[in-house]
């Protein structure tokens, strides 16, 4: 920089002004010099000192205007990891708590107190090593949110249930559920004509042997045998239910091929769902579910019906950009019936 070479140390507290003006021109250049790239922020979304704030400053030191960020390029990482994990999976205050659990407590780090405090006590090495501490933080805990392998103290069961589901070995079980479930269906309807058949010739066995009763007076209806009202027997009874359960399993399995099948899914990204149906109505357009809301979206980004969280669809939007094409392609393997390839998610 050019005023802190000319600067001394111990004079920095008097040129505030002047080193904060160099250092916003500096990262506004940095951003005009990479306009098509992804800014990952904590919580700066506050006009009070988020971005805007930036700009804001700079306007009163320098009397000209910062260059904006697109929202769209923007992306607050606390609020990527509340989308996976869930509002309520760490304790207050948020960010102190995900770096104790995912190994941001470095001993140049300085808590907000702290910060001030240094910046009092114009120890202002302290505080870009601290700053810097944040900074390679940041890009660990996206690498982690990646991997899903954020560390947090409550556990978002419905996305580990949703990616336990999502492995091969579940998927292949399940299929071997389906297959079991037909040849249950099978083994039941067969059981079921061979048993009717016993019945039938046991009756007519037994009428017979009653009309050969001839010598009797009384009628054959007056000795009709009684039933045997004796309870199932115990092992049977546990067999029945097993069989009645697995039914039941091997049914939720079906049902669950049965919507995979007629609509796959075809992307996944920070708990939002892609899929697409087969020879689906015009115009153009494919289904994204999140939180239990539902949209649909065209081609363009453009929301066609339902509704989703604003930072849901900003997500969405995002992906579409990058993969218009692979979507038009999809969409006329579904209107073929044929088999939709899977779209890399949003990074």
């Amino acid at each position: 920089m050019r005023i802190c070479n000319k600067i001394a140390r111990e004079n920095i507290h008097d040129h505030y002004d002047e080193l904060e003006k160099e250092m916003l021109a500096q990262f506004f250049s940095f951003i005009s010099e990479n306009d098509g790239g992804y800014w990952l922020h904590w919580n700066m979304s506050n006009i009070n000192y988020g971005f805007e704030a930036l700009i804001h400053r700079y306007k009163v030191l320098s009397g000209e205007d910062g260059k904006r960020i697109p929202d769209s390029k923007k992306f607050n990482l606390s609020s990527l990891i509340l989308s996976v994990y869930g509002k309520k999976c760490v304790e207050h205050p948020r960010m102190a708590s995900f770096m104790k659990l995912n190994d941001g407590e470095h001993r140049d780090g300085l808590a907000g107190k702290e910060e001030v405090d240094a910046f009092a006590a114009k120890e202002y090495v302290k505080l870009h090593k601290s700053t810097m501490c944040k900074a390679y933080w940041f890009q660990h805990m996206y690498y982690l949110l990646q991997q899903n392998k954020v560390v947090v103290h409550n556990k978002n069961w419905g996305n580990r249930v949703n990616t336990f589901l999502e492995r091969p070995a579940v998927k292949t079980l399940g299929f071997i559920a389906v297959l079991f479930s037909l040849f249950q269906a099978v083994q039941y309807g067969y059981s079921t004509i061979e048993l009717e058949e016993k019945k039938l010739v046991q009756r007519k066995s037994k009428l017979t042997r009653q009309v050969n009763r001839t010598a009797k007076a009384v009628p054959f209806f007056a000795k009709r045998p009684q039933k045997n009202c004796a309870s199932t027997p115990p092992l049977l009874a546990a067999l029945c239910s097993l069989f009645d359960f697995s039914v039941c399993f091997s049914t939720i399995c079906v049902i669950v091929l049965f919507v995979e099948v007629f609509m796959p899914v075809i992307s996944r990204f920070y708990g939002i769902l892609i899929a697409m149906y087969f020879n689906d109505h015009n115009p153009p357009h494919f289904h994204a579910k999140y939180s239990g809301q539902e949209a649909l979206f065209n081609f363009d980004g453009e929301l066609l019906e339902g509704e989703l969280p604003k930072r849901a669809i900003k997500f969405v939007r995002e992906w579409i950009s990058f993969h218009k094409v692979e979507l038009e392609d999809n969409w006329e393997k579904a209107r073929t019936g044929q088999p939709l390839n899977d779209i890399e998610p949003l990074e």
